[in-house]
């Protein structure tokens, strides 16, 4: 049984937090960065807490850093679906909306659902998902400068420029792909599961 629960509301520059044990609760905010997970850290050792259950929703990349600091220094962790909290909220008849009242509300959802712990995904296969998003902004970049090609653009330096920047990404694009294909083949893990895939009709 957890002493405390820690609940997060991530956004991209700040973290909300409350600490509660299920009948007093004490609240902060701090930076999104590495400074801000060590005044974080210290603010929750200061109040001498015991266990820590630390919970927060998933919100891709902007909770991650926090998720893998606390899990290092040693707390479990829970990265929840917001759908989940979310309908826990409208089962409270939660609408006071703001980021203190909505770490209130994953701290007592964490009291009160206990969710599964968290683990960090391995080095190789986050490396793989950051390779797979900078394919997919290369991507959406090469389909919008596509789009502007096929406006009414009459400025011959313009469409130039346009067709140059074309021919660029196009090649990141192409790069970018053998990169990740020789590091799937040099993973055995991610080379074994693609084998398997590859091998379904």
């Amino acid at each position: 049984m957890f002493q405390h629960y820690l609940g997060i509301d991530v956004s991209k520059d700040i973290l909300d937090v409350v600490l509660s044990d299920g009948i007093n609760r004490f609240s902060q905010v701090f930076k999104n960065s590495g400074v801000g997970f060590t005044h974080l850290l210290r603010w929750v050792i200061s109040h001498q807490p015991g266990s820590v259950h630390v919970c927060l929703e998933a919100t891709g990349q902007y909770g991650e850093g926090v998720a893998e600091y606390l899990y290092d220094a040693g707390y479990m962790v829970s990265v929840v679906n917001p759908l989940r909290i979310k309908r826990y909220g409208d089962s409270k008849l939660h609408h006071n909306n703001t980021d203190k009242a909505d770490a209130a509300l994953i701290a007592e959802f964490c009291l009160k659902e206990n969710p599964a712990s968290w683990e960090p995904l391995p080095p190789h296969i986050k490396h793989l998902r950051e390779l797979v998003r900078r394919l997919d902004d290369l991507r959406t970049n090469f389909q919008q400068e596509k789009n502007r090609l096929k406006s009414d653009l009459v400025d011959k330096w313009v469409l130039d420029d346009l067709k140059s920047h074309l021919e660029e990404l196009h090649e990141h694009i192409q790069a970018l792909k053998i990169v990740i294909q020789q590091f799937i083949a040099d993973t055995p893990d991610l080379a074994h599961q693609s084998e398997l895939l590859n091998s379904i009709p």
